[in-house]
């Protein structure tokens, strides 16, 4: 062989056609990255090919470290693909946040909670709609964020957050495997599903999407079900719990865990799990979020159009199924079935009873006057996707008393690509993530250096985008909230989230307000301090 990177023959030839053959699907910003990542890649492939062959030839014991590689090779490519996912995925999201691409909503929101926490004010933060300090459980039960601050004793950023959602989601994969190994006995069978959870778009983009404590509930809930069907209940119930912990629906979906483990012959510890999950769901819908927000959940508005509470708008969904399916059909149902199952090649039909734990979350995302709920973009797909790569196995399961593995193999590796080129978050899909290459903040470092001199006992005032690199102190408003009560107003005129023409009429409203002065100005961003 021979090393690329010191041979003429085709340097640069390979990389150009790559650009001319892409450039009718990508931008030429993305078709060149790709062809010097597969330069990249090419040549590092070749070095450490050299690498381990001097090796071997040199010291003939490291063939016993060989014969570990070869028996443990399944785990060991899943947890390469693991670690290049929290690598790639880790440095995404933490340019997305220095590029002020993640703001008080809701990454600052998630900041402050959990800063807030850490010094004494356990579970409170600025109420991003107003400009009160109120519980956190006006909005959600996620107490998790309270297990998560200690964490800002080692690195008080919210950029912890993003890693700790990161390695978690990738850790969902190990389990995806485990579980995939223990119904089909196949290594390469439940390493190519493991590959497959990496590669899914509804996880890629819910991993982008700021920090949310329910996205955790993807990993745990496939954590529980490996330790349920391996038998090891006390296991179980540590991941089930901590998935609760996530958010106030998680409840139901636990409450579908108990009938299981009922139907499954373990009555007692079904019988508690199914009566305390419906019953801290009861508590928290009925009285304890209702009694802090001093109203019904917020939630309960995306169902208005079937009644004007949870509890009518269930009646009204089972009861008249005709005004159901027209909404059903209103929301583009059909394409949002299509985007959460074409990635697993729909296989997940093939195993009804286990589709059973994600039927609640999906019938309110079809049904939700919120096209939010319907997209891959956001978090609203956390609790149902555990539950399509469960189903996945067992339809696996079902297809290979029929069929054999390899053309199973080249299928859902066929979806799992086709997937995530339709709707992943990876430069070369067709609804890539890349506005980190393509719309850099200028001066981000500069703006980033100047936040960091505003002291934490200051309340400030500040557009959105701002919002979670300023939300580690107790006060923080998100304009025009707050103006009257703050010490700083800051304001960062961009295309994303807020008006630019708003923003600029506000900007000029305070130059003219004699109580303040511009004490840092760059480009777009722009500082006042109240006198």
């Amino acid at each position: 062989g021979y090393i690329s990177i010191v041979t003429p023959m085709g340097l640069g030839v390979r990389e150009g056609i790559m650009v001319i053959g892409l450039s009718p699907f990508a931008p030429l910003s993305i078709t060149s990255l790709i062809a010097i990542f597969s330069r990249i890649a090419f040549m590092a492939g070749e070095f450490l090919f050299l690498f381990l062959s001097y090796l071997l030839y040199k010291r003939k014991e490291l063939q016993k470290g060989w014969m570990f590689v070869e028996r443990n090779a399944h785990q060991i490519i899943l947890w390469s693909a693991i670690v290049m996912y929290w690598i790639y995925f880790t440095y995404v999201s933490f340019v997305k946040y220095t590029n002020f691409f993640m703001g008080k909503f809701d990454l600052g929101n998630m900041d402050q909670t959990v800063w807030n926490t850490l010094h004494g004010r356990v579970f409170e933060f600025t109420n991003p709609d107003s400009a009160e300090t109120i519980s956190r459980l006006a909005f959600h039960a996620d107490f998790i964020l309270v297990l998560l601050s200690p964490l800002y004793l080692i690195w008080s950023d919210p950029r912890m957050l993003l890693l700790v959602q990161t390695l978690v989601l990738g850790v969902g994969a190990y389990f995806v495997y485990k579980i995939g190994l223990h119904i089909l006995n196949h290594k390469t069978l439940s390493v190519i599903l493991g590959i497959c959870y990496l590669l899914n778009p509804l996880v890629q983009k819910q991993n982008l999407y700021d920090f949310h404590a329910v996205v955790l509930a993807t990993t745990f809930f496939l954590a529980a079900w490996y330790f349920l069907v391996s038998k090891r209940l006390v296991w179980m119930c540590v991941f089930l719990i901590l998935a609760v912990l996530t958010k106030e629906n998680i409840y139901l979906i636990t409450a579908i865990f108990g009938l299981y483990l009922i139907y499954k012959k373990h009555f007692k510890l079904g019988s508690v799990i199914t009566v305390l999950s419906f019953g801290m769901f009861f508590a928290l819908m009925k009285y304890f979020i209702p009694g802090v927000r001093g109203g019904e959940h917020f939630a309960v508005q995306f169902l208005s159009e079937f009644g004007d509470s949870l509890g009518s708008a269930v009646v009204h969904i089972i009861s008249d199924p005709v005004n159901t399916l027209s909404i059903f059909m209103q929301h583009n149902g059909l394409e949002y079935l299509r985007m959460i199952f074409l990635p697993f090649g729909f296989l997940p039909i093939l195993s009804p009873l286990t589709m059973i734990f994600a039927i609640p979350d999906i019938t309110k995302n079809v049904l939700a006057d919120n096209p939010n709920f319907r997209s891959s973009y956001y978090q609203y797909n956390a609790e149902i996707l555990p539950f399509l790569f469960i189903s996945t196995i067992y339809g696996v399961k079902l297809l290979l008393k029929k069929i054999p593995a390899k053309p199973i193999m080249y299928y859902l590796i066929f979806f799992s690509v086709l997937g995530t080129w339709s709707y992943g978050a990876l430069p070369f899909g067709s609804q890539p993530y890349i506005d980190i290459y393509t719309k850099p903040r200028p001066n981000a470092e500069k703006i980033m250096n100047f936040l960091q001199t505003i002291d934490e006992n200051k309340s400030v005032a500040a557009t959105n985008n701002l919002g979670s690199h300023l939300s580690r102190r107790k006060n923080i408003y998100v304009l025009p909230n707050g103006i009257e009560k703050s010490d700083y107003v800051l304001f960062l005129n961009t295309d994303w989230y807020d008006p630019i023409d708003t923003l600029n009429a506000q900007v000029d409203t305070l130059k003219k307000d004699k109580r303040y002065k511009v004490v840092y100005e760059e480009g777009s961003f722009i500082v006042f301090q109240r006198l």
